[in-house]
């Protein structure tokens, strides 16, 4: 039953990719990750990879337009070895062409060493292995670092099994699973506990003036 209940329910790789409708959606996810479980930092990272992935496939789009990469080097995808070997020997884009350049690539793979990499890092992302981390912090830090995507499908994968295996489930919990949220329940337990408090007062109030058992405090119990 759990299997079936799960099979009907969005993977997370459909609510990363924004193809969900709430509550089961990317929005409601990023709230849970940074209000509830204190992680936001993770799936800010995995948004970050894709947004650099995005980047990088429209700069290699645009490489093919111009006629410097040809069908085949895009034959086995876009971070193939092939691939960046043909774009490490590719002149520089003009700038006021409207598409992303090797600089702009450059900058975000660097965004991602500053904001969530280096220790002590605004957003440092403390889940990764430290091996790994360290060996991303060297690639990035050379005097020709690299910017293409291939260099962080490590850490993408790795991100994403994490939040796969402790963040998904308890987001599915309150959101799928769950039909009130926290401020809900918080009010209803107050709600709750007043009415409680009001007919324990109100019972009281009634033995002490006399009534009789199956009388009127039979109703007020009732």
């Amino acid at each position: 039953m759990s299997q079936d209940v799960h099979a009907d329910l969005p993977t997370l790789d459909q609510v990363l990719s924004r193809k969900t409708l709430p509550p089961v959606c990317l929005y409601n996810f990023y709230i849970v990750m940074r209000d509830r479980l204190k992680m936001e930092e993770i799936l800010d990272f995995y948004l970050d990879l894709q947004h650099h992935e995005l980047l990088w496939k429209k700069y290699v789009k645009a490489m093919h337009r111009t006629g410097h990469l040809s069908e085949d080097d895009l034959s086995e995808g876009y971070q193939s070895p092939r691939l960046l070997s043909r774009l490490s020997h590719s002149p520089q884009q003009e700038e006021v062409e409207k598409i992303p350049s090797r600089k702009e690539l450059a900058e975000s793979a660097q965004r991602l060493l500053l904001r969530y990499l280096v220790p002590s890092a605004t957003k440092e992302v403390t889940q990764l292995p430290s091996e790994l981390r360290e060996s991303l912090v060297k690639d990035l830090q050379k005097t020709e670092a690299r910017d293409d995507p291939l260099l962080f499908a490590e850490a993408k994968q790795y991100i994403l099994e994490y939040m796969q295996r402790f963040a998904y489930p308890k987001f599915l919990r309150l959101k799928a699973w769950g039909n009130v949220t926290l401020y809900q329940q918080l009010g209803r337990l107050v709600v709750g506990l007043v009415c409680l408090l009001a007919a324990l007062t109100t019972s009281l109030c009634f033995i002490f003036l006399g009534y009789p058992q199956w009388g009127t405090r039979f109703w007020v119990k009732i």
